[in-house]
């Protein structure tokens, strides 16, 4: 009878244990997947737009809702001063995104695609 005890507690400590295992994995996952976001553009920007915190961003999004201009999006690299990638994304009534690696630090971008105009946009950068 002592030996069903045993294979019963052993059972349950085997129980806890993977139980454990699985929440420490699921938080490990969820921290690595949602590191972190910061908030670039909410409202009207004009052509010189706005520049996000300096991270190693993975991903810089924008979203326009609409007007005569485009909302952009880019990456600032630090402290070089250099843009990340060849052009800008634009959309006009849309959504976009670039991914990046996180092996520099950068500053996410939004803004207008021309001068002389506002252009209505929410956008943020992943890290």
């Amino acid at each position: 009878m002592a030996w069903i005890q045993q294979g019963a507690r052993s059972h349950r400590l085997r129980f806890a244990r993977s139980a454990l295992l699985a929440v420490v994995l699921t938080i490990v996952v969820a921290a690595v997947a949602y590191a972190g976001t910061d908030t670039i553009t909410n409202g009207y920007y004009d052509y010189n737009g706005a520049l996000g915190p300096r991270h190693s961003l993975t991903r810089v999004f924008v979203h326009d809702y609409g007007g005569p201009y485009w909302a952009c999006e880019d990456a600032l690299n630090s402290p070089e001063g250099t843009w990340a990638q060849a052009y800008p994304l634009c959309v006009s009534s849309a959504e976009t995104w670039h991914d990046f690696c996180a092996c520099h630090y950068r500053l996410g971008w939004n803004g207008a695609e021309y001068a002389g105009g506002y252009e209505l946009m929410t956008g943020h950068q992943d890290w």
